[in-house]
Protein backbone atom coordinates (compact mmCIF):
# COMPACT_ATOMS: atom_id res chain seq x y z
CA UNK A 1 0.00 0.00 0.00
CA UNK A 2 1.58 3.11 -1.09
CA UNK A 3 0.68 5.03 2.40
CA UNK A 4 1.68 2.38 4.50
CA UNK A 5 5.39 2.60 3.47
CA UNK A 6 7.69 1.78 6.54
CA UNK A 7 11.62 2.23 6.48
CA UNK A 8 14.39 4.14 7.90
CA UNK A 9 14.57 7.79 7.71
CA UNK A 10 14.16 11.03 9.51
CA UNK A 11 11.03 12.97 10.36
CA UNK A 12 8.09 10.00 10.77
CA UNK A 13 10.43 8.10 8.51
CA UNK A 14 11.73 5.79 11.33
CA UNK A 15 11.85 1.99 11.36
CA UNK A 16 7.49 1.10 11.70
CA UNK A 17 6.72 4.48 11.02
CA UNK A 18 4.41 5.86 8.67
CA UNK A 19 6.31 8.19 6.06
CA UNK A 20 4.98 11.70 5.50
CA UNK A 21 5.47 13.92 2.63
CA UNK A 22 8.84 15.95 3.33
CA UNK A 23 10.49 12.74 4.74
CA UNK A 24 13.83 11.51 3.77
CA UNK A 25 14.83 7.81 3.71
CA UNK A 26 17.57 5.63 2.40
CA UNK A 27 17.25 3.01 -0.47
CA UNK A 28 19.58 0.58 -0.52
CA UNK A 29 20.32 -1.79 -3.15
CA UNK A 30 23.07 -4.01 -3.01
CA UNK A 31 26.50 -1.58 -1.82
CA UNK A 32 24.67 0.95 -3.46
CA UNK A 33 22.68 3.70 -0.34
CA UNK A 34 20.79 6.68 -1.79
CA UNK A 35 18.65 9.23 -0.14
CA UNK A 36 15.66 10.24 -1.11
CA UNK A 37 12.97 12.88 0.17
CA UNK A 38 9.26 11.96 -0.29
CA UNK A 39 7.24 15.09 -2.37
CA UNK A 40 3.71 13.93 -3.21
CA UNK A 41 2.26 10.75 -1.40
CA UNK A 42 -1.67 10.45 -2.12
CA UNK A 43 -3.03 7.23 -0.29
CA UNK A 44 -3.76 4.14 -2.12
CA UNK A 45 -3.07 6.18 -5.58
CA UNK A 46 0.47 7.96 -5.89
CA UNK A 47 3.99 8.44 -4.50
CA UNK A 48 6.53 10.91 -5.40
CA UNK A 49 9.92 11.56 -4.36
CA UNK A 50 13.21 12.80 -5.56
CA UNK A 51 17.03 11.39 -5.37
CA UNK A 52 19.11 13.40 -2.84
CA UNK A 53 22.10 12.07 -4.23
CA UNK A 54 23.56 9.79 -6.18
CA UNK A 55 24.65 9.56 -9.92
CA UNK A 56 21.90 12.03 -11.30
CA UNK A 57 21.86 15.92 -11.03
CA UNK A 58 18.32 15.89 -10.50
CA UNK A 59 15.98 12.72 -10.37
CA UNK A 60 12.16 12.34 -9.63
CA UNK A 61 10.65 9.30 -9.60
CA UNK A 62 6.45 8.52 -9.50
CA UNK A 63 4.90 5.39 -8.93
CA UNK A 64 0.91 5.28 -9.19
CA UNK A 65 -1.27 2.54 -8.68
CA UNK A 66 -4.23 1.82 -10.65
CA UNK A 67 -7.41 -0.78 -9.48
CA UNK A 68 -8.14 -3.39 -12.30
CA UNK A 69 -11.41 -4.91 -12.50
CA UNK A 70 -9.58 -8.15 -12.14
CA UNK A 71 -9.29 -7.38 -8.34
CA UNK A 72 -5.65 -6.56 -9.27
CA UNK A 73 -3.92 -3.32 -9.17
CA UNK A 74 -1.90 -2.20 -12.03
CA UNK A 75 1.31 -0.34 -11.38
CA UNK A 76 2.95 2.66 -13.19
CA UNK A 77 6.38 3.76 -11.81
CA UNK A 78 8.22 6.73 -14.08
CA UNK A 79 10.91 9.04 -13.37
CA UNK A 80 12.62 11.48 -14.78
CA UNK A 81 16.15 12.81 -14.28
CA UNK A 82 19.33 14.10 -15.63
CA UNK A 83 22.49 12.42 -15.26
CA UNK A 84 26.13 13.66 -13.71
CA UNK A 85 28.25 12.58 -16.39
CA UNK A 86 26.85 14.16 -19.87
CA UNK A 87 26.12 11.52 -23.00
CA UNK A 88 25.45 8.81 -20.15
CA UNK A 89 21.57 9.33 -20.75
CA UNK A 90 20.86 6.37 -23.00
CA UNK A 91 22.70 3.79 -20.34
CA UNK A 92 20.69 5.34 -17.71
CA UNK A 93 17.81 5.35 -19.96
CA UNK A 94 17.87 1.67 -20.00
CA UNK A 95 19.78 0.57 -16.72
CA UNK A 96 16.69 2.03 -15.16
CA UNK A 97 14.08 0.91 -17.22
CA UNK A 98 15.32 -2.34 -16.39
CA UNK A 99 15.72 -1.99 -12.44
CA UNK A 100 12.11 -0.29 -12.08
CA UNK A 101 10.84 -3.09 -14.19
CA UNK A 102 12.71 -5.73 -11.45
CA UNK A 103 11.20 -4.04 -8.73
CA UNK A 104 8.29 -4.13 -9.96
CA UNK A 105 8.12 -7.88 -10.87
CA UNK A 106 9.31 -8.13 -7.64
CA UNK A 107 6.83 -6.32 -6.20
CA UNK A 108 4.02 -8.28 -8.03
CA UNK A 109 5.69 -11.59 -6.68
CA UNK A 110 5.45 -10.64 -3.36
CA UNK A 111 1.75 -9.41 -3.60
CA UNK A 112 0.38 -12.77 -5.54
CA UNK A 113 2.28 -14.83 -2.69
CA UNK A 114 0.17 -16.66 -0.01
CA UNK A 115 0.00 -14.95 3.14
CA UNK A 116 2.32 -16.37 5.99
CA UNK A 117 0.74 -16.05 9.21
Amino acid sequence: MVADRRGRGRGGGGSGELQRVGDTRAFRTGSIVVRERIVELETDRRFVYEALDGPFRSYRGTVELRPEGTGGTAVTWSAVFEPRLRFSGPFWRWYMTRFMQGMADGLAAYAAAPRRR
